[in-house]
């Protein structure tokens, strides 16, 4: 298989890589030198040791944050998610010409004090409150946004009380439906029977308590 050429970004990319590396070794190695001349001075320590852990990084550029507030409106209005991220990364690049806005900054983790500002960004730009709670990164993000707005699309909304028992399944305090015990592939487990377009049809105590109570 003939490998494809690369990119001037990715080209790019690969030397930078290759210097992160390079800067990473050269602050470990320099941490080892240090170490052995600090023993050299303080005999009798042997048994202290330390692991150079330098981490070398690429700093973000200048716009990069207001690059992340940019995805983040485009998130909140495309209300029917269909935009795929590739889309809305090509679609704000030309809007942050010195530098390559890539693909991997979907999973990337965000500062603290970015995810303050994004989600600040977003709620300021919703018609109702959303629980941005754990958000760290702009998929997640996204992910919380398409919820929140498939239930604010939806159809049906119910709000009824449904309680659960080992005898009955019991809706709104008034519909009771049996618990029954069903067999498959050797396996029992309860389930209720509903009537759907004069059909009877048979739905598992364990997936109705899943649809109802996953968090």
């Amino acid at each position: 298989m003939t490998e494809q050429p690369k990119t001037p970004q990715q080209g790019a990319y690969t030397k930078k890589k290759e210097k992160l590396t390079a800067l990473r070794k050269a602050a470990n190695e320099g941490a080892t030198e240090k170490v052995k001349e600090w023993h050299k001075q303080n005999p009798g320590n042997e048994d202290l040791a330390v692991k150079p852990l330098n981490a070398a990084f690429v700093r973000n550029p200048p716009g990069f944050t207001k690059a992340i507030l940019r995805i983040a409106d485009v998130m909140v209005f495309d209300k029917t998610g269909k935009k795929k991220q590739n889309e809305i990364v090509r679609e704000i690049q030309p809007q942050f010409p010195d530098f390559e806005l890539r693909p991997t900054i979907w999973q990337k983790k965000l500062h603290p004090a970015v995810v303050e500002k994004v989600a600040a960004r977003i709620q300021g730009n919703m018609a109702s409150p959303i629980d941005l709670h754990g958000c760290k990164t702009l998929s997640g993000f996204r992910k919380r946004l398409k919820a929140h707005n498939r239930v604010a699309m939806a159809v049906h909304t119910f709000k009824g009380k449904i309680s659960i028992s080992k005898e009955a399944v019991v809706v709104a305090g008034a519909k009771e439906y049996p618990v029954e015990k069903r067999g498959s592939g050797g396996r029992t487990y309860p389930a209720i029977r509903v009537t759907v377009k004069n059909k009877r049809q048979w739905i598992r105590l364990d997936a109705l308590a899943f649809l109802l109570f996953v968090k």
